[in-house]
């Protein structure tokens, strides 16, 4: 519930509200998506809960857990769902498509549901029991710690100011009268950086770091009695 309240008042209040004119909330906005709302949402553990009370069709027919066995495969690939969100971050922020998404709502909403889904995939790889061979847990940690290293290189860099002015077609021409100004407040974008997306990321390591080695489960992949053996 907590990840549903926080998608909640992400989308629906202060940093969509204000993402549009000011980076700092924009960030914390995306970030929020992409990083913290997933979080929260997989240690509810939608999936597990899915495939204990939903049973697979036997019509032929495509429902919910056929369309969970469709998308294992990028439910269990840490490495390569955690370098498909960096490099996606990099294209939105950095290219001409930051501008679409400031500037038509449509490709706004469809920026956000990227990154939630792809947070999710994300997310759900590291901490999820994984499909067919179990995920080794030390490949879990390195591509946490890789991903949160590059969530604070890229916090420290904004923070420092050191890069050029994001899109200052608008957000200088837009000549609001309130609000830090357009370079501080692309600077205050590395504090929304550090606080929505370093930060989890920095909890998840810690909490993989100390966990107790999971043992092999006794059963199928799609099994209930897979993962009970924490």
């Amino acid at each position: 519930m907590t990840g549903l309240g926080v998608l909640i008042y992400v989308t629906c209040s202060v940093p969509t509200v204000y993402g549009p004119v000011l980076l700092s909330a924009h960030t914390l906005m995306l970030l929020a998506l992409a990083v913290l709302v997933p979080l929260l949402l997989v240690l509810g553990a939608p999936l597990q809960l899915l495939c204990l009370t939903v049973p697979r069709r036997t019509d032929g027919s495509r429902g919910p857990r056929e369309w969970l066995d469709a998308a294992r495969p990028a439910l269990s690939a840490p490495a390569r769902t955690a370098a498909i969100l960096a490099v996606s971050l990099g294209l939105v922020y950095y290219t001409p498509l930051f501008r679409l998404v400031l500037e038509y709502w449509l490709v706004h909403q469809a920026a956000n549901l990227y990154f939630l889904a792809v947070g999710f995939c994300f997310m759900t790889a590291v901490l999820g029991p994984g499909a067919g061979r179990p995920i080794p847990r030390g490949a879990r940690i390195r591509t946490a710690a890789v991903l949160a290293a590059a969530l604070l290189v890229w916090a420290v860099v904004l923070a420092a100011g050191v890069l050029p002015v994001l899109e200052p077609d608008w957000f200088i021409d837009m000549a609001r009268t309130w609000g830090p100004p357009v370079t501080m407040d692309q600077q205050l974008a590395g504090i929304s950086v550090l606080v929505a997306g370093f930060a989890p990321m920095a909890l998840l390591l810690t909490a993989l770091i100390l966990s107790r080695p999971q043992l092999a489960p006794s059963g199928p992949p799609d099994s209930p009695d897979r993962g009970r053996h924490r």
